[in-house]
């Protein structure tokens, strides 16, 4: 009796060994079915592809996509080029248009001084609108040591206005 149950668990050893391995068997089958339909689905995206190994199939790949990677850098470096110039262009035709339209308004720019009393000056300066044009006079005036009394600022069409009393 001895020797029967003996065989009954050396069978379930190796039914249970049996039945591991053809768990790893499938495990496996069922990952190279992966690789190779990822292989097929890579080898129909790359449009050169020399070989049909593995390793060449991989190798091709990183080839085609440094050169991918340098096409976006060069398409990258071109945009920025033209907006460039797109940005410059657009700033001279602004820079035309309040030019134009100070002709057609008949405008000149200008810088009237007009003495109000012994401490009290006016001053009515009229230009072409100009980015942060506003703070640097402001603060050309103040470095002189004069202080701003009455201000009045006006823009119209890319032709600006100030209107300043200053105390001497």
């Amino acid at each position: 009796m001895m020797k029967r149950d003996q065989e009954i668990v050396l069978a379930k050893k190796t039914t249970k060994e049996t039945d591991f391995r053809s768990r790893n068997l499938i495990a496996e089958r069922n990952r190279r079915a992966k690789l190779k339909e990822r292989l097929m689905a890579l080898r129909s995206v790359v449009p050169t592809i020399t070989n049909m190994k593995k390793e060449t199939i991989i190798d091709d790949a990183v080839n085609y996509v440094i050169e991918l990677k340098k096409f976006v850098k060069d398409l990258r470096d071109q945009l920025s080029g033209a907006e460039a110039a797109l940005e410059e262009e657009e700033k001279q035709e602004h820079k035309n248009g309040i030019t134009l339209e100070m002709e057609k308004l008949n405008v000149e720019g200008e810088v009237k001084v007009t003495q109000i009393n012994e401490k009290k000056i006016m001053v009515n300066v009229i230009c072409e609108s100009k980015r942060r044009g506003f703070t640097k006079l402001i603060e050309t005036i103040s470095g002189q040591g004069f202080e701003l009394t009455d201000m009045n600022f006006t823009n119209f069409k890319g032709v600006t206005q100030f209107i300043f009393c200053v105390e001497v």
